[in-house]
């Protein structure tokens, strides 16, 4: 088995999944809003390849190839990122949305990083990618939010 290493974070956006998911799956819209996934090009479907650009704070922007792992509309979207080869340092980033009634939906935003050279840039990773996921939740937070309240 691989080294492992996660990342989460969570944020309440009041809003219904269907809201948060079509801001989501708007990938042009992304240079916009977006202060961590500043580009993702391609579409959100099963087996697809994605090109993303990762804006981490205080770092330069990490391009990417991915392929998307997992669609559920409304609920999930999960692709992985892989640098050179399989196994080397693969990039796992998975959006899960969770119904909260009344009109409250959880954020989870997960990144997983293995490999064999994951331990070796873990550190980084973390404090990068942290910083960076949690500024992409409040944007998406706060253009959902301002678009309902309307």
């Amino acid at each position: 088995m691989l080294p492992c290493k996660m990342i989460r974070t969570r944020l309440a956006i009041e809003a219904p999944p269907e809201a948060i998911w079509r801001e989501l799956m708007d990938f042009p819209s992304y240079p916009h809003w977006n202060p961590f996934l500043r580009s993702v090009c391609g579409e959100p479907i099963l087996g697809a390849r994605l090109s993303v650009r990762l804006c981490p704070p205080s770092s330069k922007p990490i391009p990417l190839q991915a392929e998307v792992l997992r669609v559920v509309p409304n609920q999930e979207c999960r692709w992985i990122g892989r640098w050179l080869f399989p196994g080397l340092v693969d990039l796992e980033h998975r959006i899960f949305l969770e119904a909260q009634p009344p009109e409250i939906t959880i954020l989870h935003y997960r990144q997983t990083l293995r490999g064999l050279l994951a331990p070796c840039i873990w550190r980084f990773q973390r404090q990068s990618s942290r910083p960076g996921m949690e500024a992409m939740n409040e944007a998406l937070k706060q253009r959902v939010e301002r678009a309902i309240w309307r």
